[in-house]
């Protein structure tokens, strides 16, 4: 039997409370909204978006997973925006057969990704926004020279090399390096020349957002891919503009 609309909502509806029951805010960087879509508004999109139903229910099914992930380890995440993530995640260029087997693959890697970079790691960094708005994904187009518009944000290869990344990053952390030395349990990662406390977050996120200087506006289904600006010293630029004060950690290096 097809599933249906409504046993799509369901589902969304079910992550829904679980992320409420977690979450106090669910914050959005659209300039133009104060709250993120709910996962039932996004689901509902994508469904009005003519999305193939037996491909949604399969992803949304294990959705839940990842959500759960990220509230696992990424608890003091502060914007919640997923529009994008889904409709990538969505993708229906290829068979039923061949999206599941990609799906399964991104769907591991993001797991990962997650475990590897999150609170209970040894990288332990504090917020979802770098990869979730983009800033991991500009730096990689950037260092691989590639067109943004070829190179899915979440597609495998992307997933792939942020995931072997971090096992680099494991590997110089236990050799507590300058760059990425060993830190004491219970605190977060900066290794940015700003410090990102919750305040400074919010406030350098959303004067960005709000300039259409994030690498991807993930509020949206089909945000422009298009990135013809240099996303992270721009976010460095500001950070110091909005006089948010500098990091003094002997390990800060990036931008």
């Amino acid at each position: 039997m097809n599933p249906t609309s409504a046993e799509i909502l369901k589902i969304a509806g079910s992550i829904d409370e679980t992320f409420d029951s977690k979450v106090k805010n669910r914050f959005s960087l659209n300039p133009d909204m104060i709250t993120a879509n709910s996962f039932y508004c996004i689901f509902d999109n994508l469904i009005q978006d003519k999305t193939d139903l037996d491909l949604l229910i399969i992803f949304a099914e294990k959705f839940a997973t990842i959500i759960d992930s990220i509230l696992i380890n990424f608890p003091k995440s502060i914007f919640w925006d997923f529009d994008y993530f889904c409709k990538s995640l969505m993708s229906e260029k290829q068979s039923i057969e061949d999206w599941k087997s990609e799906f399964d693959q991104r769907l591991e890697l993001i797991l990962s990704i997650n475990e590897r970079f999150g609170c209970k790691s040894s990288i332990r960094f504090q917020y979802y926004h770098d990869f979730l708005y983009g800033f991991d994904w500009f730096k990689w187009m950037n260092l691989e020279n590639r067109e943004s518009s070829k190179a899915d944000p979440f597609g495998i290869e992307f997933l792939s090399y942020i995931n072997n990344r971090g096992k680099e990053m494991e590997v110089l952390i236990e050799k507590n390096s300058e760059e990425y030395g060993q830190i004491e349990d219970h605190s977060f990662r900066n290794p940015f020349y700003f410090t990102r406390t919750d305040n400074d977050e919010m406030l350098l996120m959303r004067n960005l957002a709000s300039n259409d200087e994030l690498p991807l506006q993930t509020w949206k289904l089909y945000p422009n891919l298009e990135c013809k600006k240099d996303y992270s010293e721009i976010r460095n630029k500001r950070a110091f503009e909005l006089n948010i004060s500098a990091n003094k950690d002997k390990s800060a290096h990036k931008i």
